[in-house]
């Protein structure tokens, strides 16, 4: 954790995988590891080492969060959208993943989830880092509805 807080990507996926050597069946360090590649912009190394997660445990929200968001990065909006229904329901306080759910489903142009997603997001984190942007556009998505 300490070379991953340090920005030393490649330093953090040595330990973890590590420590996978001992633990195999250690769905957070496939997590991590699958974050550290998403900060690399690897996406295909990231994808994979969320699936591994996923794997292991099928509700994890963290790697379906990061799966989701390594899926966007890669214009799987639908595969994203499924990964973030995931997280969203192993974890509905999750404003981050909330967010990206709301944000992939506009992408896919389905604008009643995309409500939903954004005001859970609302909800989670009324003062969050997306807070005023999400309060400034959902007017217009709701218009697109109606």
């Amino acid at each position: 954790n300490a070379a991953a807080d340090a920005g030393d990507h490649d330093g953090a996926i040595a330990k973890f995988s590590e420590a996978l050597v001992s633990m195999p069946d250690c769905k957070d360090c496939y997590v991590n590891i699958g974050f550290e590649y998403n900060a690399k912009r690897d996406y295909p190394k990231s994808i994979e080492n969320f699936q591994k997660a996923l794997a292991i445990d099928k509700e994890h929200a963290d790697a379906a969060t990061g799966l989701g968001v390594a899926l966007f990065n890669t214009q799987k909006f639908a595969e994203a959208k499924a990964n973030f229904e995931i997280a969203v329901k192993a974890n509905p306080q999750s404003g981050f993943a909330q967010y990206q759910l709301g944000m992939t489903s506009l992408n896919l142009g389905l604008m009643p989830d995309a409500v939903k997603a954004l005001e859970a997001y609302l909800a989670a984190e009324p003062n969050g880092d997306k807070a005023a942007e999400v309060k400034a556009t959902l007017p217009a998505i709701k218009a697109m509805i109606k």
